[in-house]
């Protein structure tokens, strides 16, 4: 049986259309994860009301400046 794969690229967008435009990559720090969602997701997610995710064989995308 042959594998499947996917490719995920990820960017930040300098110049954003909401959030804090002036310091959309602002910080010492932009580390990432990238987690496993573990409960329904529809159009209502928001930072405020985000779906339940799960730590495990999570993936850190460290610091990129």
């Amino acid at each position: 049986m042959q594998g499947f794969f996917a490719k995920l690229t990820l960017f930040s967008n300098p110049t954003p259309l909401n959030g804090n435009p002036p310091n959309a990559n602002f910080g010492t720090d932009n580390t990432m994860l990238i987690q496993r969602v573990t409960s329904a997701w529809n159009k209502t997610a928001n930072w405020n009301l985000l779906p339940t995710s799960i730590a495990t064989d999570q993936i850190v995308i460290y610091t990129t400046i």
